[in-house]
């Protein structure tokens, strides 16, 4: 099974190569403590929020082992 840092530099090349379409913008609300935890996973990852939020929509948290409340 990949990692999320595996499929985190999957989706930047296949971002670099195309724009999205808008059908694949998403965009979500959170609360102060989510956002948080939210740049806490980034920063473990080394990324940005909004790749792990569009890493997570895509792939859902329960393909890395994770609750997507432990994440968010």
């Amino acid at each position: 099974m990949q990692t999320m840092r595996d499929d985190l530099a999957e989706l930047r090349e296949r971002e670099s190569r195309c724009l999205l379409p808008m059908a694949y913008v998403q965009g979500i609300r959170l609360t102060r403590i989510q956002q948080m935890r939210l740049a806490s996973q980034a920063a473990t990852l080394k990324s940005t929020p909004s790749e792990v939020v569009r890493l997570l929509l895509e792939k859902g948290a329960e393909h890395y082992g994770l609750e997507i409340n432990s994440v968010l």
